[in-house]
């Protein structure tokens, strides 16, 4: 009598254990068949668009905000100047009037300035200087146009020719000295301006360079 309870309940046993396994089987087929034809609503797609609209949007603004706060350099690439030959071009800063003459025969350029109410204003006379426009490597350099205060990238330098007398005694006095650097570059409208260290310049702040714009005479 015992070996027979001991055979049923042992055939009950592997009963219940092949009805688990099966059951286990059909959970794990209906919820693999239920997952890959699962399809969102449209209500769900148009929600999913609009939150990757979303945050497009939102880095798209982020790198417009980090590209504002770079607005300042102004200047596009490339910034070496070319100063056409045979050309004079005039411009003013305060009181002084420019007046610069570029040549066929040579790369230097002669740059003269004079008192706005002198008769000679636009004219070679008063300071003068020779210079040669020189590729340095690119810098970024504070500069003051009229009222508007930026960023501008300068490769153009203007050196003193390797002349007797290349400039007049007097002709860095306005600026910085013999310690004056001019570089050159294009502003937003085309026009070529030249850059001046300004008097009194304090390296242990930022330099910001006087702007003498120039245009054709």
């Amino acid at each position: 009598m015992k070996r027979r309870q001991n055979q049923l309940i042992k055939k009950d046993n592997k009963l219940f254990l092949i009805f688990s396994i099966f059951t286990l089987i059909i959970i794990v087929l209906v919820a693999f068949i239920f997952l890959f034809s699962y399809k969102p609503s449209s209500n769900q797609q148009i929600t999913s668009y609009s939150t990757n609209s979303s945050i497009r949007n939102s880095t798209n603004k982020l790198q417009q905000s980090s590209n504002n706060d770079s607005s300042h350099t102004t200047n596009e690439f490339p910034y070496e100047v070319s100063f056409h030959s045979d050309k004079i071009l005039v411009g003013q800063y305060n009181e002084f009037g420019f007046s610069v003459t570029t040549y066929k025969s040579n790369q230097s350029i002669t740059v003269a300035y004079n008192t706005t109410d002198s008769d000679s204003y636009g004219e070679r006379t008063g300071q003068v200087a020779s210079l040669t426009p020189t590729t340095v490597s690119t810098q970024t350099i504070a500069v003051r146009e009229y009222e508007t205060q930026k960023n501008v990238h300068v490769n153009t330098e203007l050196k003193l020719s390797d002349v007797e007398h290349a400039a007049s005694i007097d002709f860095f006095t306005p600026f910085n000295g013999n310690d004056t650097k001019i570089y050159a570059y294009y502003m937003d409208n085309g026009n070529i301006a030249l850059a001046f260290t300004p008097a009194n310049a304090d390296t242990y702040q930022v330099v910001v360079y006087q702007v003498v714009e120039l245009s054709l005479k």
